[in-house]
Formats: structure tokens, C-alpha cells, sequence
């Protein structure tokens, strides 16, 4: 089995997981130190990022990365109660564990409180053992989007996914 990492590039297995904004959100690609360079933004208060995992195998952790310096968000799963997340301190890209992740399939709601939420996805961990496969691509990047972005924020951010091999291809001419 594979994880399933959820970016702003859409680098997501559609058969496990489909993720639906409100309104507000805007797509940043190749702008943002995150695994693929891709994150949402919104400045709206009550905007919603909805993630529906049904894919088979429960989930052990789901990790959210963001960007910290502004903004409070919340979550919660499955319609329940909500979860604040302060990300207006620090800097650079971040990681929460998301608590309390239900067995099965769920529904996890992430909504902007205050200031300026900036997400670039999340990583879900499932029970089963096996190769963990997280595609990053961005398609359609040139060398200079990946080396314009702060590259000790990148790394820290590809360091989150806890990777024994990365390999990255770059296709020249564009």
C-alpha cells in the first residue's frame, strides 16, 4: 500500500480521496516550499478545504503541512467537534499531526478562523504495511521554479514525508 499525499499540485490517488474548496481559496503552483510547490491560500473567514478519504484500510496519522506567520484555522472529522490550530507564529512551512483520526472512512473539514491560512496538503498514513509511494510532481515546472523556492523550507518539507529515496527528474526545453 501507498500513503496518500494531498497537494496543492493534485498529486492525490482520486479512487481513496477527493478534496472540494469552498469559496476563497486560491491555487498557488510552483510559489510555495512545500513537498510539490504547490499550497491553497485564503484570507476568507468560514472558507473550507473538505477532504472524503473512502479508501480501503483504516488511517494511523494524518499530517497537515502549512505555512506559519499568520491566520488560525480549525478542523474536525466527520462533522464533529471542532479542533483550533494556531499557525500565526513561526515561519517557513510547518506540520501538525491532526488528532484523533477515525478508523474507516471520514471527512476532515479544515476552515480559516482569522488572518491568512496557507495549506499545501496532507499526508495520510494508512495502518497496512508496505511502500510508501508519494508522487510530487509538478507538472509543467521548470528548474527555475524549484530552485526560486527557499530551499532549507523545501527540505524541511520533503522531510516531513520521512523518505528513504528521492528521486527527482527534470525535464529540460521548457
Amino acid at each position: 500500500t501507498s500513503d496518500v499525499w494531498i497537494g496543492g499540485n493534485g498529486n492525490i490517488n482520486s479512487s481513496d480521496v477527493s478534496v472540494a474548496l469552498t469559496t476563497g481559496w486560491t491555487v498557488a503552483y510552483y510559489t510555495t516550499a512545500s513537498p510539490d510547490l504547490g499550497g491553497i491560500s485564503t484570507a476568507t473567514a468560514g472558507s473550507k478545504a473538505t477532504v472524503n478519504y473512502t479508501g480501503s484500510g483504516n488511517t494511523s496519522a494524518v499530517v497537515l503541512f502549512y505555512t506559519a506567520g499568520s491566520g488560525v484555522l480549525r478542523y474536525r472529522w466527520n462533522g464533529g467537534a471542532w479542533t483550533t490550530l494556531d499557525i500565526s507564529t513561526g515561519s517557513g512551512t510547518q506540520t501538525a499531526s491532526l488528532a484523533s483520526v477515525p478508523t474507516g472512512t471520514w471527512t476532515l473539514e479544515v476552515e480559516n478562523v482569522s488572518g491568512t491560512t496557507v495549506i499545501h496538503g496532507v499526508d495520510i498514513k494508512k495502518t497496512s504495511s508496505g511502500v510508501r509511494v508519494h508522487k510530487l510532481g509538478s507538472t509543467g515546472s521548470s528548474t527555475a521554479d524549484w530552485t526560486s523556492i527557499n530551499a532549507t523550507q523545501w527540505q524541511n518539507a520533503l522531510s516531513a514525508l520521512a523518505p528513504n529515496l528521492v528521486t527527482i527528474d527534470i525535464v529540460t526545453g521548457k
